[in-house]
């Protein structure tokens, strides 16, 4: 029997991982460098619960000329509207 974490929600997974290549792309393809950033450390989140909403946005890492390209690509994935 496999014990299932009821904090780990592999739908979001997914769209953060789709929203991390997507943008990880966007970069190479534009010869963008993020010096001591990783693609991961672009995007933060926040749960306000187990069942409830969260914020995903840009994090205060991300340089502030890619930041409304990468707000872009969460919207797009999580169907967020600004």
């Amino acid at each position: 029997m496999t014990n299932k974490n009821p904090f780990k929600n592999q739908e979001f997974d997914d769209k953060i991982n789709t929203v991390k290549n997507v943008i990880k792309n966007y970069l190479e393809e534009n010869k963008f460098e993020l010096k001591e950033l990783s693609y991961d450390e672009l995007i933060q989140w926040h749960d306000f619960s187990l069942k409830g909403p969260k914020i995903i946005y840009p994090s205060e890492k991300c340089p502030d000329e890619i930041k409304h390209i990468v707000q872009e690509f969460i919207n797009k994935e999580f169907n967020n509207v600004e």
